[in-house]
């Protein structure tokens, strides 16, 4: 499959599946945001691996945002004047994936190299 088929194909799914689930434009902007910083971030990636790790991280951001919301809004006290909205919520939630893949696929290279834990 040509590269140029590959994008167009992975947009497509992209579109397809923001279009079928039906949410609030700015969680969908939140999670896009948010699993945006994983692709940004690694360039050891091949382009199938960085879509399928994209799209993890993306699925964290759209289904986990308004926990994430929900839980920062909780612990944040009352005297703090700043209140955590859906899109920032699943920003934070996208990229807390993004943060734990990471230290899933750093561990799991420790780990085929015999090194110790850290």
């Amino acid at each position: 499959m040509h590269n140029q088929d590959v994008q167009t194909t992975l947009i497509n799914v992209a579109v397809i599946v923001i279009g079928s689930y039906h949410l609030p434009a700015s969680v969908a902007f939140g999670a896009l945001v948010g699993a945006s910083l994983f692709i940004l971030s690694r360039t050891g990636y091949a382009l199938l691996p960085k879509a399928w790790l994209f799209a993890v991280s993306f699925l964290c951001g759209i289904f986990g945002g308004g926990d994430a919301t929900r839980v920062l809004n909780w612990l944040l006290p009352d005297k703090v004047p700043l209140q955590v909205n859906e899109f920032t919520g699943a920003v934070l939630a996208a990229a807390f994936a993004v943060v734990l893949i990471q230290f899933a696929y750093r561990y799991l290279d420790r780990q085929a190299k015999g090194q110790p834990n850290e």
